[in-house]
């Protein structure tokens, strides 16, 4: 009995621990099931970055499914990493390297190592190596030298000697003479080729332009008709005078005189001259007897047929440009020819652009009719100007800080049409007969000079035109057809008559210039460098007493050329006319 009370007292006590072991075990589960109810509560602060990268994302549709999978530890430190790296640095490289390198290799590299270049080189360097070789040449009877700077820049400074006479002497920084103003009021400009040229001004409006002869020129004069003011110029060729009439303008302090037709054709005829013809044609001109023509031959070349009216002016206006040529020069029939090759003479492309200018001064000549502004700007300053020049009578051009010399026959091309008033063009030299200004170089010529090209060309193709009005018909020439036969003449034209006396007018002024040059000359002496002075009118017997045999000898007839080491001496008709 005792025993089950033992076993039962025992049994008791384990069930009641039991229960109580069973009663913490609830009290635990529930007090964990409390804390698991808790817990959400508790990472309530940390949900407050959330909202701000949903806010910047909401366009991007998987951010919110991943956010709400992934732990939150690991959700902050990406969005601090994308926030960091990803748009600051990409906004830094994007914004400050690229525009500001880029802008400042501009402005510094570019324009301004360029003007410094010029603006120190021009006005400063230059001049100072012009003037210091020739103070001891100086005669004691000459002023001290003026230097005078090139045209904007366009030409050399040349080293201006005034005389005791009130005359100046004007050389390159080589000592070469380049122009002579006498107390008279004459200008006498020497060319490189040696062709020199008499400018003399007269009261009145009256000027005299000649060649060294005295026997080619013209003497011009103003001239009024009916209230209007035109220039007329009387020239002289083959000992014949002819009259042409000029409109001009005034800009700058320069006068520009445009050639003005003293009749005009009929609408037809310029509409058949710009046509073509309806087969080729085949022209004898007859120059083979000529002796410009066998001089220049290697040079120029005619066409062997012309399809139209324009590359038969073409040839015309050449051969008129040459022939002029020739006679400045004063060669003989006895001079040996130029000797051009395929390089240098006038080729195929070169002579079709001077038939396309050719059309295109057909239709100013036409429109001219109707115009009659008097007060326009010469043709030159406007774009439906001339572009395509030849030159006809020999000019000076400049290359930068270096001077060159264009000669009769030669072919520029305008650059860029200047402003109404320039004094200088750009133009590039599509042909050349000489080595001084070459072949495809940009150089800057005076647009006075260009509008005596332009003058020359438009008188040229107005005795062209008339040739073809005569030879009609004939010489292979196509018939024309009767609505453009015949001339209509310009209002000024019964006014306009030449000057009797042009011609002994003509070799007054040279007269009087060459003597009053060959005086200044010999009182400012041309020193060479030994000291030994040559002065124009030296014989070539006087020179070689002075100087000693040349090393090398151009003979060209009436025209020699003594070639030194560094002098260049050219006789004409057995005078010094020039030293280089």
């Amino acid at each position: 009995m005792a025993t089950g009370n033992g076993r039962f007292g025992t049994a008791l006590m384990a069930g009641l621990v039991a229960a109580t072991l069973g009663l913490h075990a609830e009290d635990r589960k529930k007090e964990e099931g409390r804390e698991r109810k808790q817990e959400p509560a508790r990472p309530a602060p940390k949900a407050e970055p959330r909202p701000e990268p949903r806010q910047e994302r909401r366009s991007e549709p998987r951010m919110e499914p991943r956010q709400e999978r992934r732990p939150e530890p690991r959700q902050e430190p990406r969005q601090e990493l994308r926030q960091e790296r990803r748009p600051e640095p990409r906004m830094e490289r994007r914004v400050e390297p690229r525009p500001e390198p880029r802008n400042e290799r501009r402005t510094e590299t570019q324009p301004e190592p360029r003007t410094e270049r010029r603006m120190e080189a021009r006005p400063e360097s230059r001049p100072d190596r012009r003037i210091e070789p020739r103070p001891d040449s100086r005669p004691s009877g000459v002023r001290p030298a003026e230097v005078r700077p090139g045209p904007a820049g366009r030409g050399p400074v040349h080293e201006v000697v005034r005389t005791r006479e009130g005359g100046e002497i004007r050389r390159t920084p080589a000592g070469a003479i380049r122009e002579v103003r006498t107390p008279g009021g004459a200008v006498i400009r020497h060319s490189p080729s040696g062709v020199r040229q008499v400018e003399v001004v007269r009261p009145g409006g009256r000027v005299i332009v000649a060649n060294a002869t005295g026997r080619a020129g013209y003497i011009q004069r103003p001239l009024e008709v009916h209230g209007h003011s035109y220039v007329q110029r009387t020239y002289i060729v083959n000992g014949v005078p002819h009259a042409a009439v000029y409109r001009p303008w005034f800009h700058g302090g320069r006068e520009y005189v445009v050639y003005m037709p003293r009749h005009y054709y009929r609408p037809a005829f310029y509409t058949w001259c710009y046509s073509p013809w309806s087969r080729p044609v085949a022209y004898s001109w007859g120059w083979s007897s000529r002796p410009w023509y066998g001089y220049y031959g290697g040079y120029f070349t005619p066409y062997p047929v012309y399809r139209s009216p324009a590359f038969w002016l073409a040839d015309f206006i050449i051969a008129a440009s040459l022939e002029s040529a020739y006679m400045a020069q004063n060669v003989t029939v006895s001079s040996p020819p130029v000797v051009y090759d395929t390089s240098t003479g006038l080729s195929p492309e070169v002579k079709d652009a001077i038939a396309d200018e050719v059309r295109r001064q057909m239709d100013q000549a036409k429109a001219a009719q109707d115009a009659g502004d008097g007060s326009a700007p010469p043709p030159i300053f406007t774009a439906r100007g001339p572009r395509i020049f030849v030159v006809a009578s020999g000019v000076m051009a400049y290359a930068g800080n270096s001077e060159c010399s264009l000669v009769e026959g030669d072919v520029l091309q305008l650059s860029q049409t200047p402003a109404p008033g320039d004094e200088w063009a750009e133009v590039r030299v599509l042909s050349t007969r000489g080595a001084s200004c070459p072949r495809g170089s940009y150089v800057s010529v005076r647009t006075t000079d260009l509008q005596e090209m332009q003058n020359t060309l438009q008188a040229s193709m107005e005795r062209g035109l008339a040739k073809l009005q005569t030879d009609q018909g004939r010489n292979g020439i196509p018939a024309l057809p009767a609505s453009a036969q015949g001339t209509v003449d310009a209002p000024y034209a019964q006014e306009v008559r030449p000057d009797a006396d042009a011609q002994a007018e003509l070799a007054r002024a040279v007269g009087e210039a060459n003597s009053s040059e060959r005086s200044l000359i010999q009182s400012g002496g041309e020193t060479t460098a030994s000291g030994t002075t040559i002065s124009l009118g030296m014989t070539p017997g006087q020179v070689e007493a002075a100087l000693g045999r040349p090393k090398n000898t151009v003979d060209l007839g009436a025209k020699k050329i003594y070639v030194y080491r560094d002098l260049k001496i050219t006789f004409l008709n057995g005078r010094v006319s020039d030293v280089q």
